[in-house]
């Protein structure tokens, strides 16, 4: 499961996911996929277009992953038949339960089992979702990427614009609101203007 988390859910990872979530959404696309990156469950499963994410979402193809993402999992794929299936299981870091059901494959990480029952009958894990701060810097690294040219006020004023349109879909805590705050500066932040020389060989920073 960390290798699965480590291909998909780093912030590298999540940029790219992002990108293609708003290219799929018909309405206000940046606020949606947002909305659903911040509240929707975790819920990886593989069907022939794709890995799902998100519980009741698409899924993100196949033809849209790195080389590292499709080999991973055509390698786990190709090792689920007979006597191979140990195998895929050694090579995931915490223990994976993977079950069929329909025409997808569910991907999950297997309960421990309850301390306070006779029978130590395993409890259903609880949904989590993404960290928002995470999301945020999916949000703010495509912005850099995309529009790399723009003045970084003119950014920073982009990126005050929508989090207001998230905020009203989505409640944002202080401490993820300051984080993103400290990004934003840090990401388009202007730079500090040159210091011009002089005749003498001096800057006029230094002469004043």
């Amino acid at each position: 499961m960390e290798e699965l988390n480590r291909l998909f859910l780093e912030p590298a990872a999540l940029e790219r996911i992002f990108v293609y979530m708003c290219r799929s959404s018909t309405r206000d696309p940046i606020a949606e996929t947002m909305r659903v990156m911040l509240t929707t469950p975790v819920e990886f499963h593989i069907s022939r277009y794709g890995l799902g994410l998100f519980k009741g979402c698409a899924v993100f193809p196949f033809t849209f992953m790195t080389t590292d993402q499709r080999t991973w999992l055509y390698e786990l794929l190709s090792s689920l038949g007979g006597d191979q299936m140990h195998t895929v299981l050694q090579r995931l870091q915490d223990p994976l339960d993977i079950a069929a059901e329909n025409d997808r494959l569910f991907l999950r990480e297997k309960a421990a089992p309850s301390t306070h029952t006779a029978a130590h009958t395993p409890q259903p894990t609880p949904p989590r979702v993404l960290d928002p701060k995470r999301v945020f810097d999916a949000l703010l690294g495509a912005m850099q990427r995309s529009v790399h040219t723009s003045r970084p006020e003119r950014m920073q004023l982009l990126a005050n614009l929508l989090l207001q349109r998230i905020g009203c879909q989505v409640c944002i805590g202080r401490d993820t609101l300051l984080y993103i705050q400290s990004e934003m500066d840090r990401r388009f932040h202007p730079a500090p203007p040159a210091a011009q020389p002089t005749h003498a060989g001096r800057t006029l920073a230094n002469i004043q």
